[in-house]
């Protein structure tokens, strides 16, 4: 993780505030209608009805019906025009006006206990209303993942980091390469669980239930959750840290493709040397992967990949201090 946090704040931070604002649009009328669940049903009497036709982009017409009826609740009279909360159980309602609630006509209306002046035609949650959580959530959930690179950047100008990879003294020194931090990954897994999600309830939309949509939200947070436990404990167990040992002047690589740990004399470090791994060379972040050069300059050994030049420079600069390669 790399960039200024403070310019990174910024740009996350708008980005959050559109986001955010459009789940912001959706997320009242859902409360709403799923509060109508437990509402009280009564008979009313249609007074009038009729669907209005408003022509949309491209010409596609969206049908909304306009209703008006009186219901009666403990001896008062109650007159109301609202449909439901959600214009997903609005829409629902329109093919069934001319038949259903045509004008005369006893329906089911729903009020609310608390204050019987609310009522509503269409009772609870619609199947295009689970449908619709399902993207409100990666709205919401999106900007979490942009939160976690300016924390990663944040925490990576703090004590104990040179560039991006994390310094812990000892002794022996051990060097960390955070390329993927604990949070970052838990951020990463939730984002994409929640994308799958999204594709798969849209596709059970018809037999979707309340119930299902938290279990798969419960189940995509504990996953990401365990993820970046996962990361966290990878990390903390210190199985691909490079260890620099002063004491026994040693330099301990970490173990790679199946390969045990290999140690290898400091002073036979003899130079340092940064290459641009050739698998992202084409990617427009590219890794910068710094290597130890030793055994007279026959041989190099990778140490940490890095995301910039400039952080592989900054902690080109740190190693060659701590192994007095520049004296």
């Amino acid at each position: 993780m790399s960039g200024n946090p403070l310019r990174m704040s910024i740009f996350v931070l708008l980005l959050s505030a559109l986001f955010w604002g459009l789940a912001g649009l959706f997320l009242p009328s859902f409360i709403q209608q799923a509060a109508t669940e437990s509402w009280t049903p009564t008979r009313g009497n249609i007074l009038s009805s009729q669907v209005s036709t408003n022509t949309r982009y491209r010409g596609r017409s969206k049908f909304v019906p306009i209703i008006s009826y009186r219901y009666t609740v403990a001896g008062t009279n109650f007159t109301s025009d609202r449909v439901a909360f959600s214009h997903s159980a609005i829409s629902l309602l329109a093919p069934a006006v001319a038949t259903g609630y045509a004008t005369g006509r006893t329906v089911d209306v729903y009020f609310n206990p608390a204050d019987p002046s609310q009522s509503v035609l269409v009772r609870g949650l619609v199947q295009n209303d689970l449908a619709n959580a399902s993207f409100m959530i990666v709205f919401v959930a999106a900007p979490l993942l942009a939160w976690a690179f300016v924390l990663a950047a944040i925490v990576r100008k703090g004590s104990g980091y040179v560039a991006s990879v994390r310094v812990l003294k000892g002794p022996p020194v051990r060097i960390r390469n955070y390329t993927v931090d604990p949070i970052l990954a838990a951020a990463l897994v939730l984002t994409g669980l929640l994308a799958v999600s999204v594709i798969g309830l849209n596709v059970l939309a018809p037999t979707l239930t309340l119930k299902l949509l938290l279990q798969v939200w419960s189940c995509t947070a504990l996953i990401a959750a365990l993820a970046g436990l996962s990361r966290w404990m990878y990390l903390r167990s210190g199985r691909r840290d490079t260890i620099l040992d002063l004491a026994t002047l040693t330099i301990t690589l970490p173990s790679s493709r199946g390969k045990p740990p290999r140690t290898i004399p400091m002073p036979a470090a003899i130079d340092t040397l940064i290459k641009q791994d050739s698998e992202n060379a084409t990617n427009k972040v590219p890794h910068h992967r710094v290597h130890l050069v030793i055994e007279d300059r026959a041989k190099t050994l990778p140490l940490v990949d890095i995301h910039t030049k400039a952080e592989a420079e900054q902690f080109e600069k740190w190693l060659r201090s701590e192994l007095a390669l520049d004296r």
